[in-house]
């Protein structure tokens, strides 16, 4: 394709491991992106994905899907155009970008997250901060006569020069898995507490229940107690009464049967 008909189109990957282009990317961006809402990529550009300030990952895009015919893949509702992209055809090292063949390309000198837009080599060339954007030199080196795939490497002390791209995303992925691991356990900590906390609610109500029952149930024995004692109070006085009665008659009717002088 003639580079007045090509473009770049550039989309980014956020640093967040959550956020949802990161899941994305991993489920379907070898593949398949949508387009941004209010730019229409083209056919043969080159779409670029700034992966998380770390790399930037060259492909092209080979064909264009409209909405009502979505890849199952792509499991939501969308009226974006779909990207069809091809095999990846370089990959930069972020340092490496920004200082070479990405020197003033869109979003790259502040770039921290931002919607798929693109943009064609015309509009690349007539733009007051990215006309010196060298776009047949980034297609040259990102597509020479003879299609292969590279990766460039950095410099810089911690990045590893063995790296391949399967081994980042498979590092990539175990990170969003721990992550997610992490974020689980972050969450059931805090259910665990609200729970204990809850029990120890309801453990210092009973408790509390508890100990007024006690109180009360005491101070019923107490009093019980203390009416046993004057009841067997007054049963021992009706007894006594009864039994100074009983010597009463008995002294009478003494009396009374015991004979006189005057009966002898």
């Amino acid at each position: 394709m003639d580079q007045m008909q090509s473009g770049l189109t550039i989309a980014g990957v956020s640093q967040d491991e959550m956020h949802p282009t990161v899941v994305n990317y991993h489920k379907f961006g070898k593949k398949y992106w949508d387009d941004g809402p209010k730019t229409f990529s083209k056919k043969g550009y080159y779409f670029a994905y700034y992966f998380q300030k770390k790399f930037v990952y060259i492909h092209k895009i080979i064909d264009i899907v409209q909405p009502a015919h979505r890849p199952p893949c792509m499991d939501w509702e969308s009226d974006r155009q779909i990207l069809c992209l091809s095999e990846q055809l370089k990959v930069f090292a972020w340092n490496d970008w920004v200082n070479g063949p990405g020197r003033n390309a869109p979003y790259t000198s502040n770039y921290h997250m931002l919607p798929t837009t693109a943009w064609s080599y015309v509009e690349l060339q007539q733009h007051k901060k990215f006309n010196t954007f060298q776009f047949i030199q980034f297609k040259n080196i990102v597509e020479p006569s003879t299609p292969s795939i590279e990766v460039v490497h950095s410099p810089v002390k911690d990045l590893d020069p063995e790296i391949d791209e399967d081994e980042e995303e498979r590092r990539l992925l175990e990170q969003l898995k721990a992550n997610r691991a992490k974020k689980a356990q972050r969450e059931a900590v805090g259910r665990i507490e609200e729970l204990r906390g809850a029990r120890g609610v309801i453990i210092h109500a009973q408790i509390t229940d508890i100990t007024t029952r006690i109180y009360d149930l005491t101070k019923l024995r107490d009093e019980l107690h203390e009416e046993a004692g004057e009841v067997a109070r007054g049963k021992r006085d009706d007894q006594l009464t009864a039994e100074i009665v009983a010597q009463a008659e008995q002294i009478q009717i003494a009396q009374i049967g015991r004979p006189t002088k005057k009966s002898i």
